[in-house]
């Protein structure tokens, strides 16, 4: 896929962005997500500073992607412990 220089506006800044492996489309949904999420911080926190609330939407979605991959190595944990329960009964049941 060929990366695109895609122009995008969040908060009446505008960029131009290109990231690999992402259409137009998808790098237009992170900007109005950023967008969104900037909007929703700032009428949580305050915060005025379009710099400081940046950074703590930054913030906001580092945690969240933690959280999302905390959760998916819980669950692929569990999913191989479901696994080698079941090769275990198969062996047992074979053996």
């Amino acid at each position: 896929m060929l990366n695109e220089r895609v122009p995008v506006e969040i908060r009446r800044f505008k960029l131009t962005v290109e990231m690999e492996g992402f259409t137009q489309l998808e790098i237009l949904g992170f900007a109005g997500a950023v967008s969104e999420r900037m909007h929703e911080l700032e009428q949580k926190t305050g915060i005025v500073d379009t710099y400081k609330l940046a950074l703590r939407t930054c913030m906001d979605f580092a945690a969240e992607l933690s959280r999302l991959k905390t959760q998916q190595e819980n669950e692929r944990a569990l999913e191989d412990q479901k696994l080698d329960g079941m090769i275990a009964g198969l062996q047992s049941s074979l053996g």
